[in-house]
């Protein structure tokens, strides 16, 4: 994807070398023909191992400035990146939509394509150990363990999340020839995690570097109901991947503000589904049950960032250095944001020594002096500290760059600020001088890091080792040991199972409030029910009061003359009934009659002999009009209408004919007849 950089456009190009993955942006300045072809030189010259690629790069350079003209007055520049292929590129993983990188920049160039200011870089669940390796989060000890190609480190802390403690700390060399590939392996891992007691604990292992790609990911602000699914697909359209081959998780940064625009940071993780597996497959060999499979990245920010209450700065970085690769993590002070993996290790500086030395030296000897100076005892009079330091300058020369080269992508790309302080990692950190040389190179601090004094006095147990080429080596596992189901990066426990946990707990809560409720709106009904019941006892006993106060017994003259009083009301009822039972029935006809194809000719009335308290006789003359053929539908439908009426019963067609009313048409006459009362 192309990204604004600088005064011109910059356009990634993806080109294999070997194991590596070059990364090759091109850079459109405003600069002459001459100072393009020493660029062009000057790649070659800075990265001679790169051999034909590199030449291959400046060819690209030569093509696009041949191609546009409008940009003839422009120079092609090309700064180039490398990190190891992590994947191969298989179902699901390649570049579904279609063309090679160098089409692609065709179509961007000549504006057919959207350039967007976004950087390039950028599941079926996975089977869970059970659910109950989850609710167990933040109870008992919680082990870190560590799997390295010499020995196992462990590191088992204790108590609640912000105030965990040092509990202890083993190394566990592997007999002879032992390595983690062996099958032999879990058996040792069992033996070693039970002699180091991890019974209820929770145990975090790592996931290797180059089983996971790191990709930060800017998106426009959503919802918290719709942010999985933004930063998902978001994440699709950046990279295809698939869901088969790669567990995919996300962690959200917060809002941070893009050209003005105030946007989201996330950093998505794409791991191996396969390498997680083999991980939990080694400790369910082993007879355990893992909590998490986290990153090294993560394990830093715990000691480092999201578990110090006092990160390294407002933007720092952390550099771990490795036999055969190093690893660089960036940092915005409690957030973990980029990872980058270069090969420049401990390695490269013993090859450098055997190339670099004036006399002959075999890589044996090269190596048992770095491992020497590693550990404090350089051999005086054969070469010094200061030395072997000018040795390995050209190795260090290729990390600075590289380091360097990473600033300038997080700071112009990822538009975050430089980073302020680096933290180095790994035995080959502790090399007299390698610390001081990046500072004046990188012109920021850099400290070499002791796992066991970042955090403070909880850390500082007598279980520590004293010696700092052993200390420096417990930094991931006592990160993993500060790690917390939820909230450190794990990918047995992704935001799919986050976010199912947390509507679990609405859901509890959801519950827990409804029978609160219940129980509030049961002891309301309680107390309304006893308030009542005792308005209802005092009612009855006013009652019965006032009954007491009437006297012991009725008299017979009281009872007739009550019994008078009502035959009285009962005739005036009576008659108050005959005189309006009349308008009652016309009322109710017309009522009946308001349809508008009914009219009526005439209505007689019989009230009967009986008067108000019998049943009279009505006979209704009419006639229906409108459409000829639903004449008798509209004449049934006010028969029954007559019959729902309550006061009307045995309505009866008397008779019907068919005639021609003048300015009417055809007509059907009726005569009705029906009681009433």
């Amino acid at each position: 994807m192309p990204s604004v950089q600088g005064d011109g456009l910059g356009f990634p190009i993806f080109l294999r070398h070997g194991g590596l993955l070059l990364t090759v942006r091109f850079h459109f300045h405003r600069f002459t023909g001459q100072c393009q072809a020493q660029r062009g030189r000057a790649i070659t010259a800075r990265r001679p191992e790169l051999g034909p690629s590199a030449r291959k790069l400046t060819k690209h350079a030569v093509f696009f400035q041949k191609q546009f003209k409008p940009i003839d007055k422009k120079m092609v520049c090309c700064s180039v990146f490398r990190q190891p292929i992590l994947h191969d590129e298989g179902p699901g993983m390649k570049d579904v939509n279609g063309g090679s990188s160098t089409e692609k920049l065709i179509e961007i160039i000549r504006g057919n394509s959207q350039v967007e200011s976004s950087p390039a870089p950028v599941s079926p669940a996975a089977a869970r150990e059970g659910s109950r390796l989850f609710a167990a989060a933040g109870k008992g000890p919680v082990v870190g363990v560590l799997v390295e190609d010499d020995a196992l480190r462990l590191v088992r802390m204790t108590g609640p999340v912000g105030s965990r403690r040092l509990d202890d700390c083993k190394t566990y060399p592997y007999p002879g020839n032992l390595t983690p590939a062996d099958k032999t392996f879990p058996a040792f891992l069992k033996t070693s995690l039970q002699n180091f007691g991890v019974a209820a604990a929770r145990i975090w292992a790592v996931l290797p570097s180059d089983q996971l790609e790191v990709y930060p990911l800017r998106l426009p602000k959503a919802s918290a109901r719709d942010l999985s699914s933004a930063v998902y697909w978001a994440m699709q359209k950046e990279k295809r991947f698939n869901e088969q081959q790669v567990i995919f998780d996300y962690s959200l940064v917060g809002e941070v503000m893009d050209k003005g625009i105030p946007k989201l940071q996330v950093v998505c993780y794409l791991a191996r589904r396969e390498a997680v597996g083999a991980v939990q497959r080694l400790y369910r060999r082993a007879g355990f049950a893992l909590s998490g499979v986290s990153c090294e990245a993560a394990a830093i920010n715990n000691l480092l960032g999201a578990g110090s209450a006092a990160p390294p700065g407002e933007s720092w970085a952390h550099v771990h250095l490795d036999r055969e690769w190093s690893r660089i993590d960036l940092f915005a002070r409690h957030d973990f944001l980029f990872s980058r993996n270069i090969r420049t290790g401990s390695n490269s500086f013993v090859e450098a020594m055997v190339e670099e030395s004036p006399t002959e030296l075999s890589a044996a000897e090269a190596l048992a002096r770095f491992e020497g100076q590693l550990r404090g005892r350089g051999e005086d009079g054969v070469c010094q500290a200061e030395e072997l330091l000018q040795l390995i300058t050209p190795a260090l020369g290729r990390l600075a760059n590289q380091i360097e080269r990473t600033f300038e992508y997080f700071e112009q790309t990822l538009h975050f600020s430089r980073p302020e302080k680096l933290i180095l990692s790994g035995r080959a950190a502790l090399f007299p001088g390698l610390a001081t040389y990046l500072q004046e190179q990188l012109a920021l601090t850099v400290e070499t890091l002791d796992p066991f004094a970042v955090a403070g006095p909880s850390l500082a147990a007598i279980h520590a080792p004293a010696a700092p080429a052993e200390r420096i080596l417990f930094a991931v596992p006592l990160g993993l040991a500060l790690a917390e189901v939820g909230s450190t990066t794990n990918f047995l426990y992704t935001y799919r199972e986050k976010e199912q946990a947390r509507k679990d707990r609405l859901t509890q809560r959801a519950a827990v409030v409804g029978l609160a409720l219940l129980l509030g709106l049961a002891l309301i009904f309680y107390g309304w029910q006893a308030h009542t019941r005792a308005g209802y006892q005092a009612e009855l006993d006013r009652r019965q009061a006032e009954l007491a106060a009437l006297g012991p017994e009725l008299s017979p003259q009281y009872l007739s003359a009550l019994f008078a009083q009502a035959r009285k009301s009962r005739d005036e009822t009576e008659r108050s009934l005959v005189r309006h039972k009349t308008i009652a029935v016309l009322g109710e006809v017309a009522a009946v009659s308001m349809a508008p194809n009914v009219r009526l000719h005439s209505i007689m009335i019989d009230a009967g002999e009986k008067g108000a308290t019998g049943a009279g006789n009505l006979i209704l003359d009419g006639f229906v009009d409108g459409n000829r053929q639903l004449l008798d539908s509209y004449l049934t439908g006010y028969i029954v209408r007559l019959q729902a009426s309550g006061l009307f019963s045995n309505v009866r067609l008397q008779k019907t004919t068919e005639e021609i009313y003048p300015g009417i048409g055809k007509v059907l006459k009726f005569t009705l007849s029906m009681q009433y009362g």
